[in-house]
Formats: structure tokens, C-alpha cells, sequence
């Protein structure tokens, strides 16, 4: 985390203010797939929409969960050896989110490294939270404040600071520019099979952890749920 992966996110960052202008991808209806269309992989060939019993059928599935939604889980070796959970959420008997548990709470950055191994223009920060600052990427671009991005992030790569990120969003893809005023208008451009991301420390059952929160984008959703759909997807109800 030093002047390399500085140069790198300053590369990211020039890409997030000075980038040429990209069409967003055409939306398909609720329900409707594109052409092509794959859902996104979760883990070890679980995708999205796979179906409770399916996903329990396969070696090393367990149930682990029952409330607010069915849950599956799998228990994994991470590089150290040391003990990881990777979670499964089900709604309406299909696989909806997915949540990778690294017990032993190693720094959030590490962990954002570790499953994004490309920091360059591969990748979308979303926003970062940390103490004291806490930086909506989407935002400051909205209102033109990029020095400001650039001074509270910089703090934060600094190896010093490392434990004081709590969170960490981010999209695997290059940033689309446009004129998103937040997050959420910039998430609804998402094309379909996209995760959004997010690394933060998690007390998961007394024992401290590291969460990579792995979420699909409204494209996704709008193809393998549209029953929760609400107003031309404008909001969702889950059950």
C-alpha cells in the first residue's frame, strides 16, 4: 500500500473525473433477459436465481440460516489456511445475495485487495468509510469536488491509517461518466451481471470478521425478481 498503489488509485481517480463520456448500457424490462444473458456467479458456479434445493444438492452446502430468509452456507480454506464462511440468501427460493466470511477480521484493505487483485481502471469505487472521513465517490463527482476526494483518500492509503477503514464499495468495473447525482442513480445504470461489492468489519455470531457483501445490481434484480419490482422498479419489497 505504498506509492504504487497510490499511483494506481490517482490513475483510477483521473479515469473517475476526466474520462470521455460512455453510454450506459440499454436496460431490459422487468423479467425480461438481454440477449446472451448469464446470471452473475456467486461462488464456485452458484449463481444468482439457482434454486434452494439446487444449491443444497452440491457437495459441501449446509443450511445455516432460516430467519429473515433461508440461507445456505459453505465453509472455505482461505490463503492462510485459516477458517472462512461463504454465505448464500435465498428470496423466493432463489439465490439473491451472497456474503464471504473471513473470520480472524483481517484490515479492510487487504481484504478489498484480495478479491480485487486489479486496482486500476478495472474498478469503481463507490464510497469508502472510515474515521474520521467518509467519502461518497459518486457524489463528490456530482458536485465537482475533486480535490476533496483527493485529499481524504490519500490519507487512507497511507499504511498508518489502515485500520481505520471501516468500509469499502466498489464496482469491478470502469467508471461510467455521466451525471449521476449519487450512488444509487449511478448503481441503476449498472448493466446486468454486475456485483456491487462492499468490504467492511462484521461481528458475525461474538467472533470478529471481515465481510465481503456481495449484491446484484438493479439490472440483475429486475431480471431474476421482478415479483418484488415496485413502480417500474424504482424501489423493491422483499420479503
Amino acid at each position: 500500500m505504498g506509492i504504487a498503489v497510490a499511483r494506481s488509485f490517482m490513475g483510477w481517480l483521473a479515469l473517475l473525473i476526466y474520462a470521455l463520456a460512455t453510454p450506459a448500457s440499454a436496460q431490459s424490462a422487468p423479467g425480461v433477459p438481454p440477449e446472451g444473458y448469464k446470471p452473475p456467479e456467486f461462488w464456485n458456479g452458484v449463481r444468482a436465481g439457482d434454486s434452494y434445493d439446487k444449491v443444497k444438492s452440491l457437495a459441501g452446502w449446509y443450511q445455516c440460516g432460516e430467519t429473515p430468509r433461508p440461507k445456505l452456507c459453505t465453509d472455505i480454506k482461505g490463503p492462510d489456511s485459516k477458517p472462512e464462511v461463504y454465505e448464500l440468501e435465498f428470496q423466493n427460493n432463489k439465490a439473491y445475495l451472497g456474503a464471504h466470511y473471513i473470520l480472524s477480521a483481517p484490515p479492510v484493505w487487504s481484504t478489498y485487495k484480495r478479491f480485487n487483485p486489479v486496482q486500476d481502471a478495472n474498478t469503481t469505487l463507490l464510497e469508502i468509510g472510515s474515521n474520521p472521513d467518509f467519502i461518497d465517490f459518486i457524489s463528490e463527482h456530482y458536485h465537482d469536488r475533486a480535490s476533496g476526494i483527493v485529499s481524504k483518500a490519500a490519507r487512507l492509503l497511507a499504511p498508518e491509517n489502515d485500520d481505520k477503514i471501516y468500509s469499502i464499495t466498489y464496482v469491478n468495473r470502469p467508471f461510467v461518466t455521466g451525471d449521476y447525482r449519487d450512488q444509487i442513480a449511478y448503481r441503476e445504470i449498472l448493466p446486468a451481471e454486475t456485483f456491487v461489492m462492499k468490504v467492511g468489519k462484521f461481528l458475525w455470531k461474538s467472533q470478529p470478521a471481515t465481510r465481503l457483501r456481495v449484491t446484484l445490481s438493479p439490472a440483475d434484480r429486475k431480471i431474476l425478481f421482478p415479483e418484488y419490482c415496485i413502480d417500474n422498479c424504482k424501489s423493491w419489497k422483499l420479503r
